[in-house]
């Protein structure tokens, strides 16, 4: 069983189970990672080992800051793919569940841009 700590404030918004989702016109959409045939193999998977047990989907993000006038890093980002997605994007001076893991820097290698 997942224990959320109490001060996660987006804990009621956290889905851990398959769920299909279906259009108006009855087609399938996919809106949240939930929705992916991956995901609900991947569950099945591994409730065949652990019954009680579920997929935690991570999400890596970055973003440029620019520090000043042609300086700049990527900010690293981890995020939990569970939280619904339109919390999930919703910007609050930055986003719901995203924990910074540190920066990247972007140097020149001949004409390409390349992780430094």
């Amino acid at each position: 069983m997942i224990e959320l700590p109490y001060c996660c404030r987006f804990r009621d918004h956290i889905k851990f189970d398959f769920e299909e989702a279906r259009g108006e016109e009855g087609k399938r959409v996919y809106n949240e990672i939930t929705d992916c045939d991956w995901f609900r193999d991947a569950s099945a998977e591994v409730r065949k080992t652990v019954p009680e047990g579920h997929v935690l989907a991570l999400v890596l993000s970055s973003d440029e800051t620019l520090l000043h006038a042609k300086k700049s890093v990527h900010n690293m980002y981890l995020s939990l793919g569970l939280v619904d997605r339109q919390l999930r994007m919703k910007d609050f001076g930055r986003k719901v569940g995203d924990f910074l893991l540190g920066f990247a820097h972007l140097v020149q290698c001949g004409s390409r841009r390349s992780l430094g």
